[in-house]
């Protein structure tokens, strides 16, 4: 299947040092990707996937977090991770 660009975004209130993506596409934490600062406490990122649903959590100076424009979905330890399709 062709891969193709998606963009995560990650807003928040607080002032972190670094934000990574980590996700089913990235091995989680094997290879997570280095957000980018933008304007404000906004935070940007490209990553490659495939076509199908998949989840994701931000890693947020070495915090777990969801994100709170995506739908969620139970994972297999007992918290929940976001989800997205790409068509």
């Amino acid at each position: 299947m062709e891969e193709k660009q998606v963009k995560f975004m990650f807003k928040s209130g607080d002032q972190f040092k670094s934000v990574y993506v980590a996700g089913d596409f990235t091995g989680w934490q094997d290879h997570p990707i280095m957000m980018r600062k933008g304007r404000g406490n906004t935070w940007m990122a490209m990553a490659p996937m495939t076509p199908g649903e998949h989840e994701y959590k931000f890693i947020a100076d070495g915090q777990w977090m969801l994100d709170p424009s995506a739908s969620h979905r139970p994972n297999n330890i007992g918290s929940e991770n976001s989800v997205i399709r790409v068509d």
